[in-house]
């Protein structure tokens, strides 16, 4: 009589939706383009001691479109297009994985590395980098009440009640005696941290540093996306299977790697305009001696950015 080998059964790996991954890597790519202008018009000016005297066209002309650029009304209305989408898809993913917790967990370090790296950053060159509760911050945040209204109720109409009541919030209700709209440049921006402040941001009446997102109406828009995920998705599958093809790859790729991305793609930027202003004649932070002291740190930091990169693109999906 044969003897049967016992086999346990393979777990196949889920097939991710490509569209959330899609839409998310779009609105990644979207969000560095927009920090992009931000640092040249207010990062390379600042650093940059002899800025009046060297007058280089290129980043003359440059400092002066993202100047324009970054009060244009247009791009008011797509940056919080972006960011609404961007929560919205974080929650519908929420909805696919039982380990939120990992997620949660791996989005506090991220935060957290985030204070502490642009709070450092802003003691050394005074520029407003510093990022108290950001897009990290609020994802962080959000997913954890999610993880603690799926523990109270797990039903996707909960999760539309809440977000809902916080959307409209953010939008209508006068909180702080102030009903300045939380898009509007007349938003209250503080340039130094303290409880009182802490509080205002956190819950969305006021700004503070380089990225800002409070409770109001941002965590409305995570939990209207997890109550989407549970209606559009209760599969947990793709609803445009025929349109995932490779064209879609290198968007798919940059938001499977949203917060990898997020992390170090705001360091890839100034490495990049520093040593390009650096080339042109332009003195960042002070003397030759800082200058060389300055290059050598960027050419190890670029170095290490070409050798993760390449790390990274071995791991890049295959065409099929």
């Amino acid at each position: 009589m044969p003897v049967l080998a016992s086999v346990s059964p393979v777990r196949r790996k889920r097939k991710r939706v490509w569209e959330v991954d899609f839409l998310r890597g779009v609105c990644i790519l979207l969000m560095i383009v927009d920090h992009a202008m931000y640092n040249f018009f207010m990062l390379i000016p600042d650093l940059a001691a002899n800025w009046n005297t060297v007058q280089n066209t290129f980043f003359e002309h440059m400092a002066q479109f993202s100047a324009w650029y970054w009060v244009w009304n247009v791009r008011t209305v797509i940056r919080f297009t972006v960011v609404f989408i961007f929560l919205f898809l974080s929650g519908v993913s929420c909805s696919f994985t039982r380990s939120n917790g990992h997620r949660l967990r791996k989005l506090s370090m991220a935060a957290a590395l985030v204070t502490l790296v642009t709070f450092t950053a802003d003691g050394i060159a005074d520029v407003g980098l510093s990022i108290a509760f950001g897009i990290l911050h609020i994802l962080a945040f959000s997913l954890l009440l999610y993880i603690i209204a799926k523990k109270l109720l797990p039903h996707r109409n909960f999760y539309l009640i809440i977000g809902a009541v916080i959307t409209l919030a953010g939008f209508f209700l006068p909180v702080y005696g102030t009903t300045i709209p939380f898009w509007s440049a007349e938003m209250p921006h503080y340039f130094t941290l303290n409880a009182e402040v802490f509080s205002k941001i956190l819950l969305g009446t006021a700004t503070f540093g380089s990225d800002c997102y409070g409770i109001l109406p941002y965590t409305g828009f995570f939990f209207l996306g997890a109550a989407a995920g549970e209606v559009f998705y209760p599969q947990k599958r793709s609803l445009f299977p025929k349109l995932d093809k490779r064209w879609h790859a290198a968007y798919s790729f940059v938001g499977r790697k949203a917060i990898w991305v997020y992390l170090t793609h705001q360091i890839a930027i100034v490495a990049v305009l520093i040593l390009s202003a650096m080339a042109v004649g332009y003195h960042i932070l002070g003397d030759d001696a800082t200058q060389k002291i300055l290059l050598k740190g960027i050419s190890l930091g670029v170095l290490l950015a070409v050798i993760s990169g390449l790390y990274i693109w071995r791991r890049f999906p295959k065409k099929r």
